[in-house]
């Protein structure tokens, strides 16, 4: 039988964090008003590298809270005891982490820019983002010892919030719409009352 990690549940939250609230839509690039602007290229290359930065600071930091506070032996742990072994190199394992808590957050962030497509609907573009998002999630918390495959129970609490938080994308992101066709056509029948269209 699989040993349990003490800290397991607690880690669904770190990717759930680098896959999830890194992957919302606007939170950057449109902050900085640069969305409408560029390029799709321009949109995807830059999401991603900010994704990467943040993905690296958030997956290193909670990894140390989260395992360090579980473990209570008054070590700090930068990366996950069990991939640490697998690796033999504690310095080879932290690097491995960083790189791939940084591809995850690229991904989604990068990800997120397939709702700039006009020609995409929002359900195609959410399905699209929520794949991408859900295999590159699985597959560095796989990798990284976060989760264990073999654990079922932490795989379906992670799979049911990512169903969770992308219908809630999906959501806003059709109000989002529904509010604008409705300012588009008001401004339309105003336009017609005033030109006597």
């Amino acid at each position: 039988k699989h040993k349990k990690q003490p800290y397991a549940h607690r880690l669904l939250y770190i990717s759930m964090l680098l896959g999830i609230l890194l992957s919302v839509e606007e939170l950057y690039i449109f902050f900085f008003c640069l969305g409408n602007v560029m390029s799709f290229r321009n949109r995807v290359i830059t999401k991603a590298s900010i994704g990467f930065a943040l993905g690296v600071i958030i997956g290193i930091s909670l990894t140390a809270f989260f395992v360090s506070t579980d473990m209570n032996d008054g070590k700090l742990y930068l990366v996950v005891p069990e991939f640490s072994k697998r690796v033999g190199n504690p310095l080879l394992a932290f690097m491995i982490e960083a790189i791939l808590s940084g591809l995850l957050g690229a991904c989604g962030n990068c990800s997120s820019a397939v709702y700039s497509l006009e020609s995409w609907s929002i359900t195609k573009a959410t399905v699209i983002h929520f794949i991408i998002t859900v295999i590159a999630n699985y597959a560095v918390c796989y990798t990284l010892c976060w989760v264990s495959p073999f654990n079922i129970g932490d795989n379906l609490i992670m799979l049911v919030m990512f169903v969770i938080a992308y219908t809630m994308i999906w959501l806003t992101q059709y109000l989002r719409s529904k509010r604008n066709v409705a300012e588009l056509n008001a401004e339309l029948k105003e336009y017609k009352a005033m030109h006597h269209i």
